[in-house]
């Protein structure tokens, strides 16, 4: 609800700004996988993160008068890398174990990637909503302080009777909380392309892989 109101768009438009990163990460995970044992796993895995690495830069280039093909573009730029990232680091780990151990891995990295979601949610969450209080409270004037629920202050029932002052601070701190989360969705795409220079090279997960089948 908060992000349809800093777009200014409606339901349907927000559904069409995500609808491109569903869109290129099946995309890009499919020409991974085509060209992972042409190019390397560790080269297609760097492509990835260099690509979240960059649409995590954008995003600090977000704010509240930016273009709406900004988002559109922010979200084809991490779908891809998304796309190009998960496919090799999947196969370098099942090609890490024997076959008899591969469902094993490939559940624990499932497992391992829903666990980073779910905590990567909650601090995201944590920090836009710690920011949003805060920034009322300072900037409120006697208005909004940030209190409440921020669902039931943006519904279409209650923001049409908002005065313009505090609307325009409404605005402000959601804008405020999300350019932290970006800044923190920045620092995690750096330290993912940092990581992935650190990943085995590609000739030494195929010596490796013909070893564990052995």
């Amino acid at each position: 609800m908060w992000i349809q109101t800093i777009l200014g768009h409606s339901t349907t438009s927000s559904g069409l700004t995500l609808m491109p990163m569903s869109i290129a990460w099946p995309l890009s995970a499919t020409f991974a996988g085509r060209y992972m044992y042409k190019i390397g796993s560790k080269l297609t895995a760097i492509l990835g993160a260099v690509l979240i690495a960059f649409g995590g830069t954008w995003l600090l280039a977000v704010e509240l008068d930016s273009p709406y093909w900004y988002f559109v573009g922010i979200m084809i730029v991490i779908g891809l890398g998304m796309g190009y990232a998960t496919t090799p680091t999947t196969v370098l780990v099942q090609s890490a174990v024997g076959w008899q151990m591969r469902g094993a891995a490939t559940a624990s990295n499932t497992f391992t990637r829903s666990i980073g979601q779910t905590v990567g949610v909650a601090v995201f969450g944590t920090i836009f909503n710690n920011s949003l209080i805060t920034f009322g409270k300072e900037h409120a004037a006697g208005g909004w302080s940030g209190g409440g629920n921020i669902s039931d202050v943006l519904s279409s029932e209650t923001i049409n009777k908002l005065p313009a002052s505090v609307l325009t601070t409404i605005h402000e701190g959601l804008a405020h909380g999300m350019h932290l989360v970006f800044i923190l969705v920045f620092f995690i795409g750096v330290a993912n392309l940092i990581a992935t220079f650190f990943l085995p090279s590609h000739n030494k997960v195929m010596e490796h892989q013909k070893q564990v089948q052995h």
